[in-house]
């Protein structure tokens, strides 16, 4: 998303955006944090909301 605004700010319409290296393991935490936060999280199961 950041990378897109900048883009848009240098003129290019196409909002192209990149990513890191360095984040793709942090992308891939987000999969095991998902139950953490499904246990933390007062109320009903995500799944039971849709």
């Amino acid at each position: 998303m950041w990378t897109g605004i900048g883009s848009l700010l240098r003129g290019d319409l196409m909002l192209s955006g990149f990513s890191y290296l360095w984040m793709f393991p942090i992308y891939g935490l987000a999969r095991f944090l998902e139950p953490l936060h499904d246990q933390l999280r007062p109320g009903p199961p995500s799944s039971d909301i849709f």
